[in-house]
């Protein structure tokens, strides 16, 4: 039996779409009979991050484990996790959900934000102690897995783990609820989770597509779990108040009930290069097409191309390939790094 420590410090639903990875690839790991995992997450010590630190530092130093797993962000108990199976030489796979030290070199899609210099070092730092140390270290994209081959100068113990979704459009109520776009008065456009909140400048690219559209066809916006006050000045802008609607942030599946009734998904990442958020992979999920507004040359478009639609009155869009992109898919082809004999 193979004793793993699996420290996902966001791990509940009520955590966010954030949890969802490591939820879904616990639930690969606990299938294998020959795998036995402890879990560390915010709940296993409700403190403050120092002291959850210390902690777990002690915990791991204390009990024997053959491998251990991190998911990030957040990033404070990095150092020391890796710092502890460097001690007692536990193979260490790291899985950055997101790009620590290329999201603040870069503003976090901000390249007006004055970038701190401390935190810069501190972050690759820590990371070149991690790569330098560990067994795996997973990225989401080809973009972070570029930035951090010229980061660590090498990429061999790199590998994409792609993100992905767990719940499809056939396995949620309502799924005959959706009228086809030709049939329907309207054009609901969805958002899951943050809009302008990103990128304000991008937030009016789309909404300036949007417009076009409104011109065409009458349409419906719903965001769901994006911050009305960040977005209501900019919908106004564009006068398409009325036509918005705005829930607050709610439980995961809900949230994807709600948006499987939509016609398009409304997609906006900070960083086109190196990151494609999940929202892209609850829409392929949920099986609408995405608003086309990227740039023409970024990774995001390269990748997505084909659920990506630009003519709403004759689009077509096929999902016959999309369970590439299910969860339970993708954690197949890394298992084997579980089960690999130590």
């Amino acid at each position: 039996m193979k004793k793993i420590a699996f420290i996902a410090y966001y791990f509940s639903e009520e955590e966010g779409v954030g949890s969802a990875r490591s939820r879904s690839l616990a639930k690969t790991l606990e299938k294998e009979k020959n795998l036995d995992l402890t879990y560390y997450n915010k709940t296993t010590w409700k403190t403050n991050n120092i002291i959850w630190t210390l902690l777990c530092f002690f915990s791991l130093l204390k009990n024997k484990y053959d491998m251990i797993y991190i998911s990030c962000g957040p990033f404070f108990h990095l150092f020391f996790v890796t710092f502890v199976s460097k001690i007692k030489k536990n193979k260490l796979i790291v899985d950055l959900r997101d790009p620590w030290s290329i999201n603040i070199k870069t503003g976090y899609g901000n390249p007006l934000k004055k970038v701190n210099m401390l935190k810069l070092f501190l972050s690759q730092f820590i990371e070149k102690f991690t790569y330098n140390n560990c067994f795996q270290f997973w990225v989401c994209t080809p973009g972070m897995k570029e930035e951090y081959k010229k980061l660590f100068k090498g990429a061999h113990k790199i590998r994409i783990v792609l993100n992905g979704f767990d719940v499809s459009r056939e396995e949620l109520e309502g799924y005959n609820n959706k009228l086809k776009l030709k049939d329907s008065e309207y054009i609901t456009l969805v958002c899951l989770g943050k809009f302008a909140e990103y990128n304000e400048e991008k937030a009016e690219k789309i909404l300036n597509k949007i417009n076009e559209i409104n011109g065409i066809k009458t349409i419906k916006l719903v965001f769901i779990g994006s911050n009305k006050e960040k977005n209501i000045d900019l919908i106004k802008k564009y006068k398409l108040e009325y036509q918005t609607i705005f829930y607050p942030k709610m439980p995961y599946e809900l949230a994807l009930r709600i948006a499987c009734k939509g016609h398009i998904g409304i997609c906006l990442v900070r960083n086109e290069k190196f990151e494609f958020g999940t929202k892209v992979y609850d829409y392929i999920g949920l099986e609408l097409p995405i608003l086309d507004c990227f740039d023409e040359e970024s990774n995001f478009k390269k990748q997505f191309n084909e659920y990506l639609v630009d003519n709403v009155e004759s689009f077509s869009c096929s999902f016959n390939n999309k369970d590439r992109f299910r969860r339970k898919n993708i954690f197949k082809d890394v298992l084997k790094y579980f089960l690999i004999r130590i």
